[in-house]
């Protein structure tokens, strides 16, 4: 199957095209201009700069996208609105007109904003910020495209493993307790999430890829933890007692995603659960 793959030199996508190529795929994969490609067997690097005006003609026609490609929180408005929507829309035409058959969005927890219960992929979405905005839009876009071609939405809840950048919340604790610096708790750190190890994000593009599936499917871990229980997990995984700090104010709500679905689709496999996935990470490092 041929696969075009953006956000080729991302985090998730370093995990996911080495399996893909393993699987038999030939891959297509999309960098931005200035960033060196991955050198991989069954792996065409595409330099293009999804935040900015692109030649279309310049991508493949393929038979599925998984356009894993996104501007994070402190991007500029106009990156984040071209990079998780307008770039959405483009690749779908794009997909329209080659005569794809899937199309995969890397979407983001976010969508739901924040509450007291786990959510499920039924209940409404009320994005809190611009970058969960520019996601919930680009949830949109995939919706109206379902006429041409067979899509899935998979909110991801904060993937974590080896290769994760040092500023993202798991690697920053797990830094931070083998440094000795203080975890700070807003209102007793009770701010809850469920991370999904970038192992289990990798297992279920595939099984998209070779099975299609839900329209959405949150894509998040089985243990649900604040900041406390992942300060202490990390403590035991780098041998160094966790120091905390408690601010006065309120944390802004949990987001917890409730991953039924996403059992369906795996079937026996199981999660990584996320002591040892810290582990996996401490040890990479």
């Amino acid at each position: 199957m041929r696969i075009l793959v953006t956000g080729a030199r991302g985090f998730v996508a370093g995990h996911l095209v080495p399996a893909l190529v393993a699987d038999g795929h030939e891959i297509f994969g999309v960098v931005r201009p200035g960033r060196s490609a991955r050198a991989s067997d069954g792996v065409s690097a595409i330099k293009c700069d999804l935040a900015a005006e692109w030649d279309e003609a310049s991508l493949p026609p393929v038979d599925t996208i998984v356009h894993l490609a996104q501007a994070a929180t402190g991007s500029g408005s106009g990156e984040l609105y071209r990079v998780n929507t307008l770039s959405t829309l483009r690749l779908l035409e794009h997909g329209r007109r080659t005569g794809c058959r899937r199309f995969v969005l890397a979407s983001s927890g976010a969508v739901y904003g924040r509450g007291p219960a786990a959510f499920a992929e039924t209940d409404p979405l009320r994005p809190d910020g611009l970058y969960a905005l520019t996601k919930a839009h680009a949830e949109q876009l995939v919706e109206a495209f379902r006429p041409f071609f067979e899509t899935t939405i998979l909110r991801l809840f904060f993937p974590y493993g080896p290769g994760l950048a040092r500023h993202r919340l798991i690697a920053d604790v797990l830094d931070r307790v083998a440094a000795g610096r203080p975890l700070t708790l807003r209102g007793g750190g009770q701010t809850r999430i469920n991370p999904v190890y970038v192992g289990d994000v990798v297992d279920v593009v595939r099984d998209v890829i070779g099975s299609g599936g839900p329209d959405v499917v949150n894509v998040s871990g089985d243990d649900v933890c604040g900041l406390r229980e992942l300060g202490e997990i990390a403590g035991e995984v780098v041998g160094s007692r966790p120091l905390f700090e408690a601010l006065a104010e309120e944390g802004v709500g949990d987001l917890v995603g409730d991953n039924a679905r996403m059992h369906t689709m795996l079937g026996e496999s199981r999660l990584v659960p996320l002591r040892e996935g810290m582990r996996l990470m401490a040890g990479a490092a």
